[in-house]
């Protein structure tokens, strides 16, 4: 069964239950013996109102959000966080005073929204020769015109294992490297996981339909909403999302907002809420069971058919 993969995403673009389902499979897989991988392409935290991720980052001199920690340590992986988190952005606030000051108050808010506009870095990693290679892209642009609160001495020590420091001027210069290094890194990194784990659960971001290179196949589809767990077909999913793909531009493009219309779920299972301090031995067996056995039962007939 080498290479099954099985996608979590999210109806919502915040507090979805992403990370508490990935959470309960983890813990069950491990459990009944599958030695299960795991792999966020991508992920985003800010430094000042996710403070306690970033001292995490600061003590390890790294960057990744505190979702690849959880649940490295629920499925018992090894293995470098950069490695099951090869894209972050690290973000910063933004200073009301200076959009106030230059009379432009309300773009304040525009600004807010804007992924581009509020990173500081983002770090790109790829797996070449038994190795990872990290790269971090500084956003030059936002430094320059000082519209974000930030820390330098942070940034200093959160890139000192970089291998390469890249400084742009430009947010289309940005994007571009952004794109560029994508592929690279997510299908690199998946590939070194692949090498070491069977049964892959590979978390989106937010509401990001498909954080994967267009090559990659799934065997699943998990869209998650408070409460609700829908089930999809993989190959009429990523089909979806290839018909809403801009013609130019990636599939990370696609949200589910954007195809949730042209598909119907195959199966659906409630599950009930969880509190922060809950363990993942309680909540699999108590509030995801239902979706946990389906699909244990289907990883099960896979196995069986190899």
């Amino acid at each position: 069964m080498s290479g099954v993969k099985v996608l979590i995403t999210g109806l919502l673009e915040k507090n979805s239950g992403k990370t508490y389902l990935a959470a309960a499979i983890l813990y069950a897989l491990r459990k009944l013996g599958f030695k299960p991988g795991f792999f966020k392409p991508i992920s985003i935290h800010n430094w000042f109102t996710d403070y306690d991720t970033t001292l995490d980052n600061l003590r390890s001199k790294s960057l990744y959000c505190k979702d690849v920690a959880m649940l490295s340590q629920i499925a018992r992986i090894r293995i470098p966080y950069e490695l099951l988190n090869p894209i972050h952005f690290l973000t910063a606030p933004l200073d009301p005073c200076v959009f106030i000051n230059a009379r432009v108050p309300d773009m304040y808010y525009s600004f807010s929204y804007d992924l581009l506009k509020t990173t500081i870095i983002a770090r790109f990693s790829r797996y070449e020769e038994e190795r990872l290679y990290n790269i971090y892209l500084f956003n030059e642009w936002a430094l320059q015109r000082n519209i974000l609160l930030i820390d330098e001495e942070i940034l200093d020590r959160i890139t000192r294992n970089a291998d390469e420091v890249l400084r742009v001027n430009a947010i289309k210069n940005f994007v571009y490297l952004m794109n560029k290094n994508f592929l690279n890194s997510t299908h690199t990194c998946l590939k070194a996981i692949e090498d070491k784990h069977h049964v892959i659960i590979v978390e989106s971001y937010s509401n990001v339909a498909w954080p994967l290179p267009p090559q990659i196949q799934v065997a699943f589809v998990l869209a998650v909403s408070p409460g609700r767990v829908l089930i999809y077909e993989a190959s009429k999913f990523k089909m979806a999302v290839e018909l809403k793909k801009p013609l130019r531009g990636l599939y990370t493009n696609v949200k589910l907002s954007d195809i949730i219309g042209l598909l119907k779920p195959v199966g659906s299972f409630k599950v009930g809420p969880v509190h922060s301090a809950e363990i993942p031995e309680s909540y699999a067996i108590r509030k995801y069971a239902s979706v946990v056995n389906f699909l244990i039962s289907k990883l099960e007939k896979l196995e069986a058919s190899f």
